[in-house]
């Protein structure tokens, strides 16, 4: 690793992105940049994104990138200078919300966690050329912290308090999950492919802070 020759300083990256080959990030200040080199950084003048809103979750298809807001909603671009809303509302309760994006096979998914004094769901989308999202999974109680796109699958990953197991469900169409593994005491942190090998890197058991990687 080496700054020389960086044209810019960057405050505080959010999320990285390669989009028609080039490198975008984001930053905590609200900004988007742009490199061919890694080097020199180009910021992007970009309209339609609400005032100084963080932009993370960074996920390009072929023809657009997609990012999410700090109020939690789900935006995109095929230019990455102007950006529009999807209008689905994917969070409709009230307590620790969280959305995340995937892609796989060039389409874009869309996960959330939402929850009340009710309970709580996780549901997932997908969401089609002309930007509307049918909902393909739902379920009730429990986390899901993670959502997946690999070349051959796409993953939900989650928590469930009680009983104390981690779940992954798996999806090869891109429309149907089945549950594919559980195991106590763990959360998924990341997911990588190395060759036709899928490894999920995992905190197993919380107190200890222990870091493994799992082969599923």
């Amino acid at each position: 690793w080496y700054s020389d020759g960086v044209a810019v300083q960057i405050f505080a990256f959010r999320d990285l992105v390669v989009f028609k080959n080039n490198l975008y990030a984001s930053d905590s200040q609200g900004k988007l940049w742009k490199t061919v080199d890694g080097i020199n950084w180009e910021e992007i003048s970009i309209t339609g994104l609400p005032e100084n809103s963080e932009l993370s979750n960074l996920i390009a298809t072929k023809d657009e990138i997609y990012a999410i807001t700090l109020d939690q909603s789900v935006y995109y671009s095929s230019d990455t200078i102007n950006w529009n809303k999807l209008n689905e509302k994917y969070l409709d309760y009230i307590y620790n919300v969280n959305i995340e994006i995937a892609e796989f096979n060039n389409h874009i998914y869309i996960s959330s966690y939402s929850a009340n004094t009710n309970g709580s769901k996780q549901r997932v989308w997908k969401v089609s050329k002309n930007k509307t999202s049918k909902k393909i999974f739902e379920k009730t109680g429990g986390n899901f912290y993670k959502i997946f796109g690999g070349s051959k699958s796409l993953y939900i990953t989650g928590y469930k308090e009680i009983p104390d197991r981690l779940f992954i469900y798996k999806s090869s169409d891109g429309n149907a999950f089945k549950k594919r593994y559980t195991r106590k005491n763990v959360i998924i942190k990341e997911m990588v492919e190395i060759g036709d090998k899928v490894l999920f890197l995992i905190s197993g058991n919380r107190r200890q802070y222990l870091w493994r990687l799992e082969r599923v």
